[in-house]
């Protein structure tokens, strides 16, 4: 039995809008930059490292759209993730070669508790599902065919960099439930 993801509209909406909004304004200023190439050089420094965020903000932003809003397809024998605006980019994983997967709290600044489920190779997070995006996200949670390791308790940089495989995943932190 194959279980399919069904997103939440608000999130998904909502990340494409800022998508959108960021967008267009890097397009406006590579235009900006394409019709007078002097553009930031005749600018002073703060404007400039504005310019900056702008572009890294849109590459967090794409990636967040990229990495965190698939949809996803689960069977008996693997995990297959689908970006959703280029349907043909695909990544699967077979249940053999994930160890485990742990659920993470992630909470907002406005009260809001998100759990993401992490599935983890070798020590890194190699793709993440939340309850933030998915409508049916405990439906799919039940679905895995991996270990559960349980919940665990990360500050937000240690989220953060396990997130993007730039750290394994601590063995000291906290469990809240095994």
């Amino acid at each position: 039995m194959t279980i399919r993801s069904r997103y939440r509209i608000i999130p998904l909406l909502l990340i494409l809008l800022i998508n959108s909004l960021f967008g267009w304004i890097s397009g406006l200023l590579i235009y900006l930059f394409i019709k007078d190439p002097t553009f930031l050089s005749e600018m002073p420094p703060g404007p400039v490292f504005l310019v900056s965020m702008i572009f890294l903000l849109e590459l967090l932003l794409l990636n967040i759209l990229f990495k965190d809003c698939r949809r996803i397809k689960v069977n008996k024998e693997k995990i297959v993730f689908i970006n959703p605006l280029l349907p043909f980019i695909r990544k699967s994983y077979k249940w053999r070669k994930l160890d485990y997967h742990l659920t993470v709290i992630e909470r907002s600044t406005y009260g809001g508790a998100f759990e993401n489920t992490w599935l983890i190779r070798k020590g890194r997070v190699k793709a993440r599902i939340s309850s933030f995006y998915f409508a049916n996200y405990m439906d799919i949670k039940d679905a895995l065919s991996i270990p559960d390791q349980g919940e665990r308790s990360l500050t937000w940089f240690q989220k953060f960099t396990c997130r993007y495989g730039w750290t394994r995943i601590p063995r000291y932190f906290s469990r809240y439930r095994s």
